[in-house]
């Protein structure tokens, strides 16, 4: 209960601020891209950037990376796929302590 209390916390969190607001549009750092093979003739590319915290773009491109291709991420992060009209592929944020506060986020766009 208390996973799944957090889990609706957290994507909550990620839909808006992180995605949408212009003050964290503000303070986004670009990282480069990423290449997600699906098949052997299927192959997108991902913008990657950090939009919230200190984390290195390789961190970055790393996580969503792992993410994208198998749906897993870190203990200490929390990440969601974007669907319809959401403008991201993917976001995950890093949280800390018992309260879900969030101090890094990562967002893939379409």
């Amino acid at each position: 209960m208390r996973r799944s209390l957090l889990t609706i916390l957290l994507a909550a969190s990620l839909a808006t601020p992180l995605a949408l607001s212009t003050s964290a549009a503000a303070h986004t750092m670009q990282c480069g891209s990423i290449t997600i093979r699906f098949s052997a003739t299927e192959t997108d590319r991902y913008p990657v950037s950090v939009t919230q915290g200190a984390v290195t773009c390789k961190a970055a491109r790393s996580l969503l990376t792992g993410y994208v291709k198998t749906g897993n991420y870190p203990r200490s992060w929390f990440c969601v796929r974007g669907h319809n009209t959401q403008p991201y592929a993917a976001q995950c944020a890093r949280i800390k302590g018992p309260s879900g506060h969030v101090v890094a986020g990562l967002t893939v766009k379409r």
